[in-house]
């Protein structure tokens, strides 16, 4: 069962094939959504409001999609994480260094978040002394069990087993104590 987690990751990677419109739009839609608050919480390190996170996000998607940048990317190339955070940080550097942002959607289809959610959630979590690349790890893992979670449900409610995924759930995904 733990592959099929990381080949529907990689499937939908793959899927965001530009030749493919309906395909990759679905795909890229996926994506986003599963790693925006991950990205979104590194480069709120970085700036100082949230209005200015949002629109570095926005941007950041819009280029990869523009760039065609996942059709560089494959499983045995390495981690999409690590693609996604290096990506993310040259484009901050670029960013930075010509000081000039593309307005949000850039044109493209804009893909719509909640914007304040994300920020009231970044202003509740704990501030650690972890590096930002730390915290994009932890993020990028919490988001990748929220989407297993949302997986295996919708395969249990489509296996008529709703009600005891619903039973069980509060024991899948939760913190370890030490002792436990």
């Amino acid at each position: 069962m733990r592959a099929e987690f990381l080949t529907t990751h990689w499937s939908l990677i793959l899927a965001a094939d530009p030749n493919d419109s309906e395909t990759a739009t679905h795909a890229w839609e996926q994506l986003a959504q599963t790693y925006w608050y991950p990205v979104y919480g590194h480069v709120r390190r970085h700036v100082a409001s949230p209005q200015e996170a949002q629109d570095i996000v926005q941007d950041f998607f819009a280029m990869l999609l523009r760039r065609q940048a996942l059709g560089t990317v494959a499983p045995d190339k390495g981690r999409f994480r690590t693609f996604l955070l290096t990506a993310l940080k040259h484009f901050l550097i670029d960013r930075a260094a010509h000081d000039q942002a593309i307005k949000r959607g850039g044109g493209s289809e804009l893909i719509s978040f909640d914007a304040m959610e994300a920020e009231e959630r970044y202003r509740h979590e704990p501030r650690t002394q972890d590096s930002p690349d730390q915290e994009f790890d932890r993020r990028w893992a919490a988001a990748l069990v929220e989407s297993c979670l949302i997986q295996l449900r919708d395969e249990q409610s489509g296996a008529g087993r709703l009600s005891q995924f619903e039973a069980l759930r509060e024991f899948l995904g939760r913190e370890v104590e030490n002792g436990e």
